[in-house]
């Protein structure tokens, strides 16, 4: 059974320091599962001392005050959390199904760089280079001066048999990292 210990400095500009500790062992410290965990069980222990003088609203730190937008904000529109649901889809070996999440990601945030990046990677697996390509071109958009995100487009243009474009990515990747040589 798991017991979980907070220690908190209770400063706005401070982020508390979380611990769980094992009952069984209380010297051994495990990561928290979540730092949402952690909130959720303060709130409890916050509404079992709710009779104490000093329990009210203002008592909240700014911490709490971003945990508890966290949990008010629906999950199912969050490109991070329908990320994540893509990529288990993706190592469950369901890669139509992770595209058909990663697009509905970019159809609702299209500057979603995670979800075009591997956009163009799946959907270049999949044998649609058209496709693949116009992801990968729209991350080299969003990030400009990211070496990677050409890179990443030069070995798509390249599997797509697009070799004259793949050198051109290559070489703008080469010149954003001060390396225009070969």
């Amino acid at each position: 059974m798991l017991a979980v210990v907070i220690e908190s400095s209770h400063q706005a500009s401070t982020i508390p320091d979380w611990q769980l500790h094992d009952e069984a062992d209380s010297t051994a410290a495990h990561p928290p599962e979540s730092w949402m965990t952690c909130f959720i069980y303060r709130l409890f222990m916050a509404d079992q001392l709710c009779g104490a003088p000093n329990c009210s609203p203002t008592n909240i730190t700014q911490f709490d005050q971003l945990a508890l937008r966290e949990i008010m904000s629906d999950s199912e529109t969050n490109p991070d959390k329908l990320y994540d649901v893509a990529a288990k889809l993706k190592d469950q070996g369901d890669l139509p199904a992770a595209v058909e999440q990663l697009q509905k990601i970019v159809a609702s945030h299209p500057d979603h760089v995670q979800s075009h990046m591997a956009l163009g990677v799946y959907l270049q697996k999949l044998g649609q280079p058209d496709e693949a390509i116009k992801h990968a071109v729209k991350v080299t958009e969003l990030n400009p001066a990211d070496a990677f995100s050409f890179t990443q487009l030069s070995v798509i243009y390249q599997r797509c048999g697009k070799i004259l474009e793949a050198e051109d990515a290559m070489a703008k990747a080469r010149a954003i990292q001060g390396n225009p040589g070969h």
